[in-house]
């Protein structure tokens, strides 16, 4: 893969950025317009409840990502000591009561 230069990265996180301010603008609007339209609010009402929701629905799917990423690494870890634990075992097989190799056979 071809390396970037600091320009391309500095040009690709703007447009990250700027991509995800409208993203988050669209989801304040859509929740917006779903309180007028289910919740029975005004449309004063609405806007201000609207980022409230939105910053609740992104802190708890921060969150639920976070609990998986743990989930995920604390997998990695025990997967790890129970391939250290076989091999370990399977050590302690080849050896004799005074720490020396048996013979095979």
């Amino acid at each position: 893969m071809r390396k970037w230069n600091g320009w391309a990265v500095l040009a690709a996180g703007a447009a990250a950025l700027w991509l995800g301010g409208k993203l988050i603008g669209l989801a304040e609007a859509g929740i917006t317009l779903a309180l007028m339209a289910f919740g029975g609010m005004g449309p004063g009402a609405a806007a201000t409840r609207a980022p409230l929701i939105l910053w609740a629905v992104l802190c708890t799917l921060a969150g639920v990502g976070l609990y998986g990423w743990n989930c995920r690494q604390e997998n990695r870890q025990y997967e790890a000591a129970a391939r250290r634990q076989q091999a370990d075992e399977a050590a302690a097989k080849t050896m004799d009561k005074r720490g020396r190799r048996r013979k095979a056979g």
